[in-house]
C-alpha cells in the first residue's frame, strides 16, 4: 500500500467496501470533498484526520503515512524491516508474523478476534505443557493442575485448535501487496512441519 495520506485514505474505504457517497456521508463532508482529499488535490484539517483515523479504526500516524503499525502493535516490533533471523524461524520472527497479522484485523471484527484469541490460549497452553514437562518451567504455572499429565486431554485441546483452524472459507486475493519476509517465514516453516508429518504418516501406512 502506498504510504501517502491520500492513498491510505482511499485504500482503507476500499476494503470497507464503501462507496465515496457512504463514507462521505458517515464523515460528514461531501463526497467531492472527499473525492479530493483521496486524490490529494486537497489538504484536509487536523480534525479530518481525527475523525477518519477513528472511523476506520487505525492510528493517526498510519493514516498520515508515518508509521506502518494500523493499530499500534508493532511499533516494537517493526515487521517490513528485514532481520537475519528471519530465514531461522526464530520466536521474534514468530513474534512479529503475529504481529503483522494482528495489524489487518479490524477491532470491529469481534468473532475473528475471539477466535484468534482461542487459538493463541491454545497455541501457549500447549507450549507451557512441553516447558513443563521438560522441566523449564515449574508444573506449578498450569494453576496446580496436573492435567498435562493426561496425554488424552492433551490431543483433545489438539483437536480443538485444529477444529478452530478449519473454520471459514479460503478466498482468493490477487492483491499485489508485498507479503512479509517474518510471514512468509512462518509459513515455509509450517508448511514443512506438515510435510514431514504427511510423509511420516504415510510411511507408517506402507510399513
Amino acid at each position: 500500500m502506498d504510504s501517502s495520506f491520500a492513498q491510505r485514505l482511499s485504500a482503507l474505504r476500499k476494503e470497507r467496501k464503501m462507496s465515496q457517497k457512504e463514507t462521505a456521508a458517515a464523515l460528514g463532508i461531501s463526497q467531492a470533498l472527499l473525492s479530493h482529499y483521496e486524490k490529494g488535490i486537497r489538504e484536509c484539517g487536523l480534525g479530518f484526520v481525527i475523525k477518519a483515523s477513528e472511523f476506520y479504526g487505525v492510528t493517526c500516524d498510519y493514516l498520515l503515512g508515518r508509521n506502518m503499525s494500523r493499530h499500534g502493535y508493532t511499533d516494537l516490533l517493526n515487521f517490513d524491516e528485514p532481520l537475519a533471523d528471519d530465514s531461522m524461524a526464530s520466536l521474534m520472527t514468530c513474534y512479529r508474523a503475529s504481529a503483522a497479522m494482528r495489524e489487518r484485523i479490524d477491532p470491529e471484527d469481534e468473532e475473528l478476534s475471539q477466535k484468534l484469541i482461542s487459538i493463541y490460549e491454545l497455541g501457549i497452553y500447549l507450549g507451557l505443557n512441553s516447558c513443563v514437562r521438560s522441566g523449564k518451567i515449574p508444573a506449578s504455572w498450569l494453576c496446580g493442575s496436573h492435567r498435562y499429565t493426561n496425554n488424552a486431554y492433551l490431543k483433545f485441546a489438539s483437536g480443538l485448535l485444529r477444529e478452530l483452524f478449519n473454520e471459514g472459507k479460503v478466498t482468493v486475493d490477487n492483491s499485489e501487496e508485498k507479503i512479509p519476509e517474518c510471514v512468509e517465514t512462518v509459513i515455509k516453516h509450517a508448511e514443512q512441519l506438515i510435510d514431514e508429518k504427511i510423509a511420516k504418516v504415510s510411511a507408517e501406512k506402507t510399513e
